[in-house]
């Protein structure tokens, strides 16, 4: 075990929260997690000695604060790491004991290195075989103590000593001084069925044998010859020496994005002004490192260094050191332009830019020319959703099929609303094929049923396939205009009473998008409440997340028994909210059903107002 109650990540138990094998670990009761690469929503953010981002996850759902130095604390068992002049004797000549391959030689020189500069960097491969036999040897120079402190060297089951890691090339480390501090492995790529699976880029460590690890460290290049008033900052070793060698600004690298305050250091220590910063230019697209962008462009703002920002398209690399092997250099921005460029690149990357497309000037909207609202029936039903409610058993259900048949056969709504023709859906979720067939024969006397009406008696609730399928049924009808839910409470998902205004809402939020997303209208069917109300809106049964999240609401109050009614109506189309006059037909002519309306009014002369409407509803209530 690395360190105290800590266990490093594997193939087989990656990281709870990024999933990746590698560079994370958790707690040994598995309680804890400790992720590298992001916070995950509910991580605490920490930083360790070595100056390095991570986040504490609690895995059991408590929270408890713990110090970095709490949990990289080393514990007895482990050796202590050697330090730096120690670390680079033994690499050194590890380094002098391998060589390069032919394949890793190819690679460096496509990426612009020279023999003079690969020489001298001191690149090489790390074989798979022959690992015991190199490690003999510096046990034999060093001493077994000494071997054991080194990150990468382990003392083996058979009590021989060994080199961790998969093959691969292997990258020097280099400190401020020059000196070999850690060895980066860029593996190779395995071949099926390798057990060598890992990160491209890896340290050679010991911990998984229960040795010390490099910990995290900024690589300096070497830089005897070069102008330090100006260094570049970005991240990856090998990256790192490249844009040394091809631009002759000495280039540190991070050892990772989140790691960037080391490197900060190492500028203030070579006595550089001037810093150039330069992420992968993905960072508009990856949010880890278009934050670690904007925090060390503020922390090197406030240290006092001048910042210059290095950008590039990204179809020309990722990294600085492919923009640079193509034969292309960076833009570079200075001043306010950084400033300017940082904030873009973290709010496309974080999506708050495409929260900020939603603000449009008020001169480019009243620019715009907007079409008309579809009306469904005309001054009554615009295309979204609509709430129509009404008591039990009073006439709700037949205006909604009635509308239905009007719709689909191109006819006249609530008697004197002609209506455009277009395919409908009716839900009749309380009623079934028996009755539903005797209301259409009431409704179509003697008549053929419109081709464009369907009806279903059953239909999955919202969060059970209900919504998708009403998706696919409008998909394969693109001349559809209405959808009828009749009711609610036979769609809706369950509810558990503790937000009523949060879950009416949500039960009507996804039919909203679903109605401007097909330019259709959704008219649900719900109930009133047992009391009335001032309000008109407030007589509807549920929460105000109800009238609140649809479009429009119809309420309809009538007396059992009585021929008149009213339907009030308001909603985000209707201009003046209005309360209609309806006359029920009870003598059933040709052409007409009991209980169906047989004509709407204008708005009632004088028009009502809210609390004029209330008190006529009120004085019904009290008569019962």
């Amino acid at each position: 075990m690395g360190s105290a109650g800590w266990l490093p990540v594997t193939e087989e138990s990656p990281c709870h929260v990024c999933g990746k094998s590698d560079w994370c670990s958790f707690s040994a009761d598995g309680k804890k997690a400790i992720c590298r690469r992001k916070d995950g929503g509910a991580g605490v953010r920490r930083t360790d000695k070595s100056g390095q981002d991570y986040w504490l996850h609690e895995l059991n759902g408590h929270r408890e604060l713990i110090l970095s130095e709490e949990v990289w604390q080393q514990d007895g068992e482990v050796p202590q790491k050697a330090g730096p002049q120690t670390l680079d004797q033994v690499y050194g000549a590890l380094l002098d004991a391998l060589a390069l391959s032919p394949a890793h030689l190819q690679d460096l020189h496509r990426r612009g290195l020279t023999e003079a500069c690969i020489k001298r960097c001191g690149y090489r491969t790390l074989p798979l075989k022959g690992r015991e036999e190199l490690a003999r040897t510096l046990v034999e120079h060093f001493g077994a103590e000494v071997c054991s402190r080194v990150p990468g060297l382990y003392e083996n089951e058979a009590g021989r000593f060994s080199i961790a890691g998969s093959a691969g090339m292997l990258v020097p480390v280099r400190d401020i001084e020059g000196r070999i501090v850690a060895l980066k492995i860029r593996a190779d790529e395995a071949g099926e069925g390798s057990k060598y699976t890992c990160s491209k880029y890896t340290y050679l460590s010991s911990t998984k044998y229960g040795g010390p690890g490099p910990g995290s460290q900024v690589h300096v290049p070497l830089h005897d010859e070069l102008d330090l008033s100006v260094v570049r900052l970005t991240e990856g070793e090998l990256k790192s020496e490249v844009a040394t060698a091809l631009t002759g600004t000495l280039t540190v690298s991070m050892p990772g994005v989140s790691s960037w305050r080391p490197a900060l250091e190492v500028a203030r220590s070579l006595g550089s002004g001037v810093v150039h910063l330069a992420f992968d230019a993905d960072a508009k697209h990856n949010e880890q490192v278009a934050r670690a962008l904007r925090e060390s462009y503020r922390t090197l703002k406030e240290r006092g260094f001048e910042v210059v920002l290095e950008t590039w398209p990204r179809e020309r690399g990722k990294g600085i050191d492919d923009l640079l092997a193509s034969g292309h250099e960076p833009t570079l921005l200075v001043g306010e332009d950084v400033h300017a460029a940082v904030n873009e690149i973290v709010a496309e990357a974080t999506g708050v830019w495409q929260i900020l497309k939603n603000a449009v000037r008020a001169t480019e909207l009243m620019a715009i020319e907007f079409p008309e609202p579809r009306w469904i029936v005309p001054g009554i039903i615009p295309e979204g959703t609509t709430i129509l409610a009404g008591k039990p058993k009073m006439g709700k259900s037949w205006l909604a099929l009635g509308t239905s048949v009007a719709v689909a056969g191109g006819g006249v709504a609530l008697g004197t609303k002609r209506v455009e023709r277009g395919a409908v859906l009716y839900l009749a979720l309380e009623d079934n094929p028996r009755r539903l067939q005797s209301r259409l024969k009431k409704l179509l006397p003697g008549g053929a049923a419109p081709e464009g009406l369907e009806l279903a008696t059953g239909w999955p609730r919202l969060g059970d396939g209900g919504l998708e399928a009403l998706e696919a049924w409008l998909n394969t009808h693109p001349d559809a205009r209405l959808v009828v839910i009749d009711t609610l409470a036979k769609f809706r998902a369950g509810q558990t009473g503790k937000n009523l205004y949060k879950e009416d809402y949500e039960a009507v939020e996804p039919l909203v998008e679903l109605a401007a997303h097909h330019n259709v209208a959704i008219l649900i069917v719900h109930h009133l409440r047992k009391l009335g109300a001032d309000d008109p809106l407030d007589q509807v049964s549920g929460s105000m997340g109800l009238t609140g999240g649809a479009d429009g609401a119809l309420v309809l109050n009538r007396e059992r028994g009585r021929a008149d009614a009213y339907l009030y109506v308001t909603g985000r189309d209707i201009e003046e909210e209005k309360e209609l006059a309806l006359s029920w037909d009870s003598t059933t002519p040709p052409g007409r059903s009991p209980g169906m309306p047989r004509s709407i009014a204008t708005p009632v002369r004088g028009r009502r107002s809210r609390g004029a409407f209330a008190r006529w509803v009120n004085r019904r209530v009290r008569r019962r």
